[in-house]
């Protein structure tokens, strides 16, 4: 159910909470923050999962924040300001203006105390209304209203030139491997041109001899794709789960296109890697390396 009194709480799908748990409210979406030890919030009912915000967050009535840090709630507030206005009108008709004037500036510095709503979340039935709302308010009040879809495009263009950036690092990162893949198998083959001649010798053709060094290359590769994709994607949960941010946005793994694409570019710069041992092993020349070894 929905909360009746103050230090109710409705939990989120994704929270953890179930009916009848107990929390206490602190400042902050990191541990260290400002706690309310003093008042405690149980949880009255919890929210099918939505698949939106309402899934992260839990809710509860203004009035539970506003008497935790010592201020009335607001219908006790709004009952208290008739009962001052019906005094101050009935002390009007019985007593001197001076008096008058000294209980309306008693109740002046009263309302200068009262309780503020300092966020609003407000909700449009047209597309239309939804764009010209957050400009109208901008221009005529002194609030400041945030489109959230026109916020997120705007930090998305803030961030495209680290996103870039991260994209041509991972390029470099892929021709270091792909040079890697090259030096190594280019290096080894110096080693084993003897042996490859001998498998000339007893009837190897060249596409057997280029297709073993292929073979070679490109186990390595598709070792060390699956190795980096699993320490990625294991790597990635676990921090996931050790910095609060990432667990309070609820980031998890998936698999787009992109990270498709980044593991066939790498296979792909694996092969091309290991074309050019491959056809130089293919194309030794038997009798000249059998004559040197000899």
């Amino acid at each position: 159910r929905m909360w009746n009194t103050s230090f109710e709480a409705v939990a989120g799908a994704n929270i953890g909470l179930k009916k009848g748990d107990i929390f206490e409210g602190a400042h902050g979406l990191l541990e260290g923050g400002h706690t309310h030890k003093e008042e405690m919030y149980k949880v009255v009912g919890t929210i099918k999962p939505t698949g939106t915000v309402l899934d992260r967050l839990i809710l509860t009535s203004l009035n539970s924040v506003l008497e935790i840090h010592g201020q009335k709630s607001i219908e006790h507030e709004h009952h208290h300001d008739k009962d001052t206005h019906a005094h101050e009108e009935q002390h009007h008709h019985d007593a001197h203006e001076h008096d008058h004037e000294h209980h309306a500036h008693e109740n002046h510095n009263h309302t200068n105390t009262e309780p503020e709503i300092t966020a609003l979340l407000l909700t449009t039935k047209s597309p239309i209304a939804n764009i010209n709302l957050p400009r109208s308010i901008n221009r005529e009040s002194a609030l400041q209203a945030a489109n959230p879809a026109l916020e997120i495009t705007r930090l998305t263009s803030m961030l495209g030139l680290g996103t870039q950036s991260f994209a041509a690092f991972s390029i470099l990162l892929i021709t270091i491997a792909a040079l890697s893949v090259f030096s190594g198998l280019a290096g080894s083959l110096e080693n084993r041109m003897s042996d490859l001649a001998v498998l000339r010798a007893i009837g190897y053709s060249k596409a057997r001899i280029s297709k073993i060094i292929t073979l070679e290359g490109m186990t390595i590769v598709t070792s060390g794709i699956m190795l980096g994709v699993v320490m990625g994607l294991y790597g990635f949960k676990t921090l996931a789960n050790i910095v609060k941010p990432l667990q309070a946005s609820g980031a998890t793994i998936s698999i787009t296109p992109d990270f498709i694409f980044v593991v066939l570019a790498v296979l792909i710069a694996g092969l091309i890697a290991t074309i050019l041992p491959a056809f130089r092993a293919s194309n030794v020349d038997i009798s000249r390396q059998l004559s040197r070894d000899a």
